[in-house]
């Protein structure tokens, strides 16, 4: 380690990954547009099936969503 290094600042020619939510925000879309789908069916043609499908898949929607924020 030179001297002029520091532990708490990177060197000019580092490499910094940083994670974006852009990149998940398809993934994210794509999970509401099933819910919202969802959502309409259990309000055309309500039913035990339907209504348990949009309640699972609302769960999972929302897992993912908050592995994503994290």
């Amino acid at each position: 380690m030179r001297q002029d290094d520091t532990a708490d600042e990177f060197s000019e020619d580092a490499y910094v990954a940083r994670q974006s939510r852009r990149g998940n925000l398809p993934i994210l879309v794509a999970l509401g547009v099933v819910d919202m789908f969802l959502l309409y069916q259990a309000i055309r043609n309500p039913g035990l099936a339907v209504a348990f499908s949009l309640t699972a898949f609302c769960a999972v929607t929302g897992f993912v969503a908050a592995l994503v924020t994290r």
